[in-house]
């Protein structure tokens, strides 16, 4: 991936795969499985590593994390609540403009 694709996506990539072996992988029995989480309206990616009938992730960017008001690694009921309550917020400020074609962000 790092030599046809990009390279810094693929290098954050691994540096949340490996944060999330570190704080939720140690000692589980069980190997967790990973995943790449987009969310394209937000310009926001995510790692997913899924331990048991848990699902954590951890942000390809830790400033898009803490303006979605996001930790380093949180559990993805957390991260759909929010990444919702950003929506409402962001809809209830701009979305008639941008409906309008007033706005454009």
């Amino acid at each position: 991936m790092t030599s046809y694709g990009d390279p810094d996506r693929a290098a954050a990539i691994e540096a949340a795969k490996a944060a999330l072996q570190k704080e939720k992988a140690v000692g589980s029995s069980q190997a967790p499985s990973f995943s790449v989480v987009s969310v394209p309206a937000f310009q926001f990616d995510l790692v997913a590593a899924t331990l048991g009938p848990k699902t954590y992730l951890s942000a390809l960017s830790p400033a898009a994390a803490a303006e979605f008001g996001l930790s380093a690694l949180s559990e993805f009921p957390e991260v759909v609540s929010k990444l919702s309550a950003y929506a409402k917020t962001f809809d209830a400020k701009y979305g008639e403009q941008i409906r309008q074609k007033q706005l454009a962000k």
